[in-house]
């Protein structure tokens, strides 16, 4: 049976992915963080009957028309992973650990396909973005929110999303129209409040919702817009402050040569690449020809990740085995794309990459998550027989 990965490839996002530029460093201030320090692994199993709560695995298993694996979903500020473990084909546990690999608690089960990120608040609220393969059964936005140490949720807007946004937004849209639910796109925590970004298409139109929430709730802002590919509205980094990231992505041609990031309050521009001076910002560590607009990520020590994808010359196979069965290019998906990461400091230069790499199920924005704190990030590859999370320290 071929199974297609439908999980894994559909549209992540209309918005276009961005990024910047960094000058040239001193050899000795750049590292490659190619393999990381080993802090978790999780074998492969099957699909499990009860919730797969206990136990160090990971599922990886085919079922009509998906291929469910799991996923790096995040980290806090205390350092912890968060790993979203498929147990079923419609439920999966969102499980905790910390930076010693040990687990530490676990959600669920939770009636999902996967997880599309989690953003954690300095003050433990666990918010958790969901997939689902019937999106018309979710009423108001795939969003389930847990607390450090509660089993039960602290809010779940599947069932109803918050009145603010129903006014924004105009609730339910009736029939007559052509519409799609709300999709999530990203979502980020700063200190004790998070910004969430969703989607949906209105009569072939698409629609923005960024909405500003304290981790227990309590809506700030709502904003219904337009999408654009040339920018990233709202993004709020770990400290709290509120960023621009936009590019000169050509839509006609897909061409782009320059990114650069802005805060919101301030206004203040800073150029993160420009390839109109430079085509090859680093061309000893990362040649980015061919590279989509990468996605940008920043965290409180004001270090910058730049995301980059491109696509391949032809699928790789992979064999994977789990629980003695073999899958490979009968049953799990060729993998497509290549990715790759550059590290940015304070003053933009290079002090971390990891090289292009053939995707595998790891894909732009769920192979990597970085520390809040600064201190390296959390980078997932899965073997041939597990799935290993190994950290990156990035220099003091």
């Amino acid at each position: 049976m071929t199974v297609q990965r439908t999980l894994f490839w559909r549209p992540a996002t209309i918005l276009s992915t961005l990024i910047t530029l960094a000058s040239p460093v001193p050899a000795n201030l750049a590292q490659s963080s190619q393999s990381g320090v080993r802090v978790l692994r999780l074998p492969y199993r099957g699909a499990m009957e009860r919730d797969g709560s206990v136990g160090y695995s990971a599922g990886m298993f085919a079922s009509q028309t998906l291929f469910h694996v799991a996923a790096l979903m995040g980290t806090d500020y205390d350092g912890c992973i968060y790993i979203m473990d498929p147990s079923t084909r419609d439920q999966c546990v969102l499980r905790r650990f910390d930076r010693h690999g040990s687990s530490r608690e676990h959600w669920g089960p939770i009636q999902a396909l996967t997880g599309k990120g989690v953003a954690v608040t300095k003050d433990d609220y666990v918010w958790v973005a969901i997939e689902t393969d019937q999106p018309e059964a979710i009423r108001g936005l795939p969003i389930v929110v847990y607390r450090k140490g509660q089993r039960q949720p602290s809010l779940d807007w599947r069932i109803r999303g918050p009145r603010e946004v129903e006014t924004v937004s105009g609730g339910r849209i009736g029939s007559r129209d052509r519409v799609t639910p709300w999709a999530i796109v990203d979502l980020e925590s700063g200190g004790n409040e998070v910004s969430l970004r969703f989607l949906r298409l209105v009569n072939d139109s698409a629609q923005l919702l960024i909405v500003r929430a304290t981790g227990s709730g309590k809506i700030k802002d709502v904003q219904l817009g337009t999408p654009s590919p040339f920018r990233k509205e709202k993004y709020l980094s770990p400290d709290g402050r509120v960023w621009t990231i936009e590019s000169d992505f050509d839509r006609e041609t897909f061409k782009w040569s320059k990114v650069w990031i802005h805060e919101v309050e301030t206004r203040i521009e800073h150029v993160l690449i420009d390839r109109r001076m430079r085509n090859e910002p680093w061309p000893e560590r990362l040649r980015i020809t061919d590279s989509f607009v990468p996605q940008v990520a920043r965290d409180v020590a004001g270090q910058i990740y730049l995301f980059f994808a491109r696509r391949d010359s032809q699928p790789h196979l992979r064999r994977f085995v789990v629980g003695g069965k073999v899958y490979d290019d009968f049953d799990a998906p060729p993998m497509e794309g290549e990715r790759a990461l550059v590290v940015l400091d304070s003053i933009h230069r290079v002090i971390s990459h990891v090289g292009w790499t053939s995707n595998t199920f790891e894909i732009q924005d769920r192979w990597v998550k970085p520390l809040p704190d600064g201190s390296g990030f959390y980078r997932i590859q899965f073997h041939e027989k597990e799935a290993v999370v190994y950290f990156h320290a990035l220099p003091k």
